[in-house]
């Protein structure tokens, strides 16, 4: 949601002051995405180890001071190491397993698609998990 207004308080901004912003937003987008997905990335593992530790409760992924101490806990880098790790898989999986599928004769884009959305992201997923659990601390101070 907030990403959100900022898109279109940029873009009223831009419209009232006659602006051309558009080269220049389309030349830090892809800056912009990076920088949003590892800081959505890292939140997201973080609530994720601290349900791990409060025994699974949806509430304890949305207490934001517990979340941000299991980050310092766990340390910065190591989310970011992480982050990265999980980029260069998907990457790789993409490459090798959605484009495969696509180009099968008979099958469709659009079957390929399903394929890899149920049969391959969860096991993205679960290793993504996993990697996040391998480099967990445990917190004393709850």
């Amino acid at each position: 949601m907030p990403l959100i207004l900022v898109v279109m308080g940029i873009s009223e901004f831009e419209y009232l002051l006659n602006l051309d912003l558009g080269s220049i937003i389309m030349r830090y987008a892809l800056l912009f995405a990076i920088i949003f997905f590892l800081a959505f990335n890292i939140m997201f593992q973080a609530a994720v180890l601290n349900m791990a530790h409060h025994q699974g409760r949806i509430t304890s992924a949305f207490n934001f001071p517990m979340v941000f101490r299991k980050i310092r806990l766990v340390g910065l880098k190591n989310m970011v190491l992480v982050s990265l790790i999980t980029i260069v898989v998907l990457y790789i999986i993409k490459q090798v397993v959605f484009d495969t599928l696509h180009e099968l004769p008979y099958l469709g884009p659009s079957l390929g698609d399903v394929i890899s959305t149920v049969l391959i992201a969860p096991f993205l997923m679960i290793f993504t998990t996993r990697l996040v659990g391998l480099i967990d601390v445990s917190d004393d101070g709850d």
